[in-house]
């Protein structure tokens, strides 16, 4: 019986990793030319509604207008990330590779490393998620083995 429970943990446990480790590799990393980027983001940041309206022809709805609104937002936002995308989060790494050994501090630094990627926009999204992924579930382990 307890054999068997032992296999079932590690069973679990090997998927996850593995699951998390393929997360991470997985994550698309796009290479987009500096001066394209810079190029990209002037022309997201300049382009107006009346811009829009003239290429079409005809007046933008109300709809198309919020829809717009949105989707300049988020390129803007996307355009920027490319330009200081240059670096990998050397912070997800670590939280990546310390959760598999102690995972209450692989835990914390890779919640912080996924703030600092989503604040500055640098790489290594994958490795903090994965991170965090496999802290959580050997630190829950951890707990139910102490109690």
């Amino acid at each position: 019986m307890k054999a068997r429970f032992f296999r079932t943990l590690i069973f679990t446990l090997s998927a996850i990793f593995l699951f998390a480790v393929s997360y991470a590799s997985t994550t698309p990393v796009i290479e987009i030319n500096p001066a394209q980027s810079k190029q990209a983001l002037s022309f997201s940041k300049s382009i107006k509604i009346a811009d829009v309206e003239h290429f079409l022809g005809r007046k933008m709805t109300f709809g198309e207008k919020i829809a717009f609104k949105l989707n300049k937002k988020k390129a803007v936002e996307k355009f920027s990330q490319f330009s200081d995308a240059d670096e990998m989060d050397g912070l997800a790494v670590a939280g990546f590779v310390t959760s598999l050994f102690v995972a209450p501090v692989g835990l914390v630094l890779s919640a912080i490393s996924l703030s600092r990627i989503n604040k500055n926009g640098t790489r290594g999204r994958g490795f903090a998620i994965a991170g965090l992924i496999i802290g959580i579930v050997f630190t829950a382990l951890l707990v139910v083995a102490l109690i």
